[in-house]
């Protein structure tokens, strides 16, 4: 009899399989220190057949992709309010929430068991969720089903599953971000003058030199703004969700004499809001919001799951945290004469709590959505159907920073007369990098996503380069994402390496090549002549910036064949890659449009 295990421990596979394996297969769906040395065990010692994530997708990612979407466009429509567009899983970005790769695994699984009815399985993954929903799976198609995920105590996973401790701190967190930022920040005078208002988000690196304040998503966009003269003189507030240690930020804020008229949110919320909001928390907390409908995907329910991130959403803090930036937002809309705003735009939950408060508070408020950054094919929250916009809370214009990804986006089935084409605010050319071709000797690898790319990143090199010294490796994390983690996950056994303690732009002058697999670093390597690799990495989402664009890129999903690639691009004659480079830089430069006045004035309401 067939059967199937789900597990990250070792002894339920010698328990199930040591004895019958010829017939069996597994594969692995995340990466962690237990289920990479489970993978090593079946491929080593027991000669078990892996079948990776593609083989078990096929061809079916795209279609259950536009399946996906279409499900979640009726789930959002018919459970449209503020409550709903708080929780994070609403805006379909599987980067955000687990729901998209959830079912896709299931149905996937089921598809290939069918499509396998005499080969057991071995699923090597720690999700309980997707364990308990194989589960009765198994039972309604007489499959004998086997569940042994280890079970570690967590002190932060327990608060947060089974008490309202972490939320509490939360509400106390947002309370003293009230009082710290009323105290230490002056108080913005003339309340009912004209202004207008960025909207963004505080980090620790947007304080650079000097304890100087610079917007990570807007870069110099106010400084130019009065400039080049494009706005009548009207104070501009910055207004941000604080990312980053509070206390550090609002000092030093307070330390430069330039960083006028930036304020956290929080010093805008009123306290009978905070209350509003622990009383929707408590009622949540015992609550839930439930889904009447039985909404199918392929004619597989999914209402556990979709209650599941219902819950996460409630206990993990999500809901909190964007009730708070919607009512902060409406204070400010109603307290202040805001005549137009800007905001980083991502489709994402937080943002549609501020506009719904604008919508609410203000009078007639321009808003404009910066789109600011690269689009991949896995970011489905830009994934609309026709005429999904108008039932989305949506700004009233969206800034694109550049010719591409305003053609991409009315291409996802935003309305053209919706979308400009601005420029790229944060993006620096890189001038006077690009040298003759050389032989390929110095790697850069870029690292952006999450810690499970930097995992399957060092895995793969480590299989493709470990015993190869013919290359020097320079390995460039994201600055938000640790390391230190994915290590603490994998430690390359072969592969040599130093991580980058350079500027891009000096790492640019150094490398090669470039290896990456969501970084948009691709786009500034190609635009100054270097040649890109993107490594596929097993994932079932397209995660290349580049992926409507092929020159001077090249794709390699197996890590054998990484070597010979780059032998064949080093083997190119100089014309073919002078003509490559020559189209790279065109690409490049309506990818990140021009900061000139012209690009600016599309910022103007």
């Amino acid at each position: 009899m067939r059967k199937v295990v789900i597990t990250d421990r070792r002894s339920s596979i010698r328990k199930y399989f040591q004895q019958e394996n010829a017939d069996a297969k597994f594969i692995m769906l995340n990466e962690n220190v237990k289920t990479l040395s489970l993978k090593e065990y079946l491929l080593k010692r027991l000669g078990i057949k892996e079948i990776t994530r593609n083989d078990m997708s096929g061809e079916h990612a795209e279609s259950f992709k536009r399946e996906f979407c279409k499900i979640m466009r009726s789930l959002n429509y018919a459970n449209n309010s503020i409550e709903w567009w708080a929780m994070n899983f609403t805006n379909k970005n599987p980067l955000m929430s687990k729901l998209f790769e959830n079912i896709f695994y299931i149905l996937s699984l089921q598809r290939f068991m069918a499509d396998f009815p005499d080969s057991s399985l071995i699923i090597l993954s720690d999700n309980k969720i997707l364990a308990r929903q194989l589960r009765f799976w198994a039972m309604a198609n007489n499959v004998t089903f086997y569940y042994d995920i280890s079970v570690k105590f967590n002190v932060k996973e327990f608060l947060i599953n089974y008490t309202p401790l972490s939320n509490i701190l939360i509400f106390f967190k947002i309370l003293t971000h009230k009082f710290l930022s009323s105290i230490v920040l002056e108080r913005i005078t003339n309340e009912k003058a004209e202004k207008l208002a960025i909207i963004t988000q505080f980090e620790k690196r947007s304080i650079i030199k000097n304890g100087l304040y610079k917007d990570i998503y807007f870069g110099d966009f106010k400084e130019l703004l009065k400039d080049l003269h494009l706005i009548k003189n009207l104070p501009i507030l910055t207004v941000g969700y604080s990312a980053c240690n509070f206390i550090d930020f609002i000092v030093s804020l307070k330390k430069n004499s330039r960083n006028a008229d930036i304020y956290p949110m929080e010093y805008f919320i009123k306290i009978n809001a905070i209350l509003r909001i622990i009383v929707i928390f408590f009622k949540r907390y015992f609550a839930f919001l439930h889904i009447t409908n039985d909404y199918k995907i392929q004619d597989f329910p999914f209402p556990v799951l979709l209650q599941n991130e219902i819950k996460h959403s409630v206990y993990s803090g999500q809901l909190i945290v964007n009730m708070s930036v919607y009512f902060s937002m409406l204070a400010l809309s109603q307290n202040y004469k805001i005549t137009g705003l800007w905001y980083p735009f991502e489709n994402r939950s937080w943002e549609k709590m501020l506009l719904l408060a604008c919508k609410k508070g203000g009078q007639g408020i321009n808003i404009f959505g910066y789109q600011h950054s690269s689009v991949i094919q896995k970011h489905l929250n830009f994934c609309l159907e026709p005429g999904e916009y108008n039932e989305l809370p949506m700004p009233n214009q969206i800034i694109c920073l550049g010719e591409v990804t305003k053609n991409i986006l009315e291409h996802w089935d935003f309305p053209k007369n919706i979308i400009r084409t601005g420029c790229a605010l944060r993006h620096r050319e890189m001038q006077g990098i690009c040298q003759p071709k050389i032989k390929i000797k110095n790697i850069l690898v870029t690292l952006a996503s999450d810690l499970q790319e930097y995992v399957r990143v060092l895995i793969f090199l480590d299989a493709a380069l470990g015993d190869d010294a013919s290359y020097d490796v320079v390995i460039r994390p994201h600055p938000v994402i640790s390391f230190k983690k994915a290590l603490g996950i994998f430690n390359p056994k072969y592969l040599k390496y130093r991580l980058s303690e350079s500027s891009l732009e000096d790492d640019m002058k150094y490398c090669d090549v470039v290896l990456y697999a969501s970084s948009t670093v691709c786009l500034d390597a190609i635009s100054i002549g270097r040649p890109v690799i993107y490594l596929g990495l097993d994932d079932f989402l397209d995660s290349d910036p580049l992926f409507n664009f092929g020159i001077l890129k090249w794709n390699c999903s197996k890590p054998g064949e990484l070597v010979e690639l780059i032998k064949k691009i080093d083997v190119l004659k100089k014309c073919d890659i002078h003509n490559m480079r020559q189209s790279a830089s065109e690409y490049t430069s309506r990818y990140f449009g021009a900061v000139n006045k012209e690009n600016l004035s599309k910022f103007i309401f």
